[in-house]
């Protein structure tokens, strides 16, 4: 450079800064078709993605409402169950008690809250034993509902006999009762169900009888003694 003639300078510096010139605007240009097809790709991406967002949001409304609605079915259909339950165990004449596996009572029925002289609101969440105090009539001795029984061997078992029931107020009944399993539908035992009633008219009932039977049976004897003496008599006066 230094030793050519200056236009020859000059328009080599030209020629090589038409060249850089070229080169950069080619480079340019370049670069901004990579922009705009870029730009193009991240449109797409994002109109792509806005679209699985709204189809993802669309698919969860409908999951969600239809979950909604089974729970809606469950809960009324629960609701209903409860109603059903609550109309029959208000309905059955016995007294009704139904525990838990821990042996703490959940429901009731109206017979046995006059049974037991307590309200099931008092009554729930109580053990058995606190509620349903029973006792031999003969011993005096507690008589435990046979509630580890029932839930050891899963099948129904019922009290003693001459067993009565000491009400809150302290007066007593004579009752008779079994207490049953709750399965699930699976077959596990959930609790236990105790149905019992008032004995008193059935015990006096076989009383009688019994009383009547030995009376019976006592005059039978009287009779046959009556004959035999009878027979004794008349055989003694033949013999005459």
């Amino acid at each position: 450079v230094a030793t050519a003639p200056l236009k020859a300078t000059r328009d080599r510096v030209h020629s090589l800064l038409s060249e850089m010139e070229a080169v950069e605007e080619g480079a340019l240009a370049q670069r901004s078709q990579d922009q705009k097809a870029s730009h193009l790709r991240t449109h797409w991406a994002e109109a792509m993605l806005t679209a699985l967002l709204l189809a993802l949001f669309v698919l969860t409304y409908f999951v969600m409402r239809h979950q909604v609605r089974s729970l809606e079915a469950s809960r009324r259909a629960l609701a209903d169950s409860e109603d059903s339950l609550a109309t029959t165990l208000h309905s059955i004449g016995d007294g009704v008690i139904a525990t838990d596996i821990n042996g703490r009572i959940i429901q009731m029925n109206p017979v046995a809250e006059n049974l037991t002289g307590w309200p099931l609101a008092l009554a729930r969440g109580r053990m058995i034993g606190e509620v349903l105090v029973t006792i031999n009539q003969q011993t005096r001795q507690l008589v435990e509902v046979p509630l580890d029984k029932v839930l050891a061997t899963g099948e129904a078992s019922g009290l003693s006999s001459h067993t009565a029931l000491v009400r809150r107020d302290g007066t007593e009944c004579p009752i008779a009762d079994t207490a049953a399993p709750i399965r699930h539908p699976s077959g596990q035992v959930r609790g236990v169900v105790i149905v019992f009633r008032d004995d008193t008219h059935n015990r006096q009932a076989r009383l009688t009888v019994a009383e009547q039977n030995a009376r019976l049976q006592q005059r039978v004897e009287e009779r046959t003694q009556q004959l035999r003496e009878s027979q004794d008599h008349l055989s003694s006066t033949l013999s005459i």
